[in-house]
């Protein structure tokens, strides 16, 4: 700094540092620790349960648009007793269309959002005790993948239910899905465990 044209430097003392550290109140940071440590572990069970019933809960919302019609009406494939667009049907269509634009699409989307948005502050430890779980298996540039991981299922098992009056149309759509998949998995290599990436490997290929 400068005082009256002197220049004055402020060398770091460690043993000040500690002095200070501990006028601390240990008790509130004890406090806080435990408070953070809750908070992350909370976060991580409920987003590891989320992302467990994301693939069967998305695909019973495509389901539920899966109608077949028949003459001047459509009924669910699902269950042909349910008859679509009418009475019942529509009775349950705002809750299908909140849960799908909340959890099957706004999940991912949210994770997604949240890892870009701190991308530069996703090995910093905030950062890391809070949603490290997400990408602590991946490689730098590969945080993502877990996003990635579930756009595919989501593809796999929910949008190609669509095409089921079309065998050879659906084969063929679930084929370029995992190729794409594959193609992505080899330009990332996303996976800290090479036994992991090959399982992934072959499970694309399969």
């Amino acid at each position: 700094r400068n005082f009256g044209g002197k220049t004055t430097t402020k060398t770091f003392n460690r043993q000040d540092f500690f002095e200070q550290l501990k006028t601390l109140d240990q008790q509130k940071l004890m406090q806080w620790w435990n408070n953070q440590s809750k908070f992350s572990h909370a976060l991580n069970t409920t987003v590891q349960i989320l992302l467990l019933v994301h693939t069967p809960v998305t695909r019973m919302v495509f389901q539920y648009f899966n109608c077949h019609p028949i003459h001047s009406k459509s009924f669910l494939k699902a269950d042909y007793s349910v008859e679509c667009w009418v009475g019942k049907w529509n009775g349950f269509l705002a809750y299908v269309i909140l849960i799908g634009c909340t959890f099957t699409i706004g999940f991912p989307l949210s994770v997604y959002l949240y890892i870009a948005k701190h991308r530069r502050e996703l090995y910093t430890p905030k950062i890391q005790a809070r949603i490290g779980f997400l990408y602590g298996s991946f490689v730098k540039k590969a945080e993502f993948w877990e996003v990635h991981e579930i756009v595919r299922k989501t593809m796999l098992t929910g949008v190609i239910i669509y095409l089921q009056s079309r065998p050879t149309m659906q084969s063929s759509v679930a084929i370029m899905v995992c190729m794409i998949a594959c193609c992505t998995l080899n330009y990332y290599e996303p996976h800290k465990n090479r036994m992991v990436f090959w399982l992934a490997q072959m499970s694309f290929v399969i």
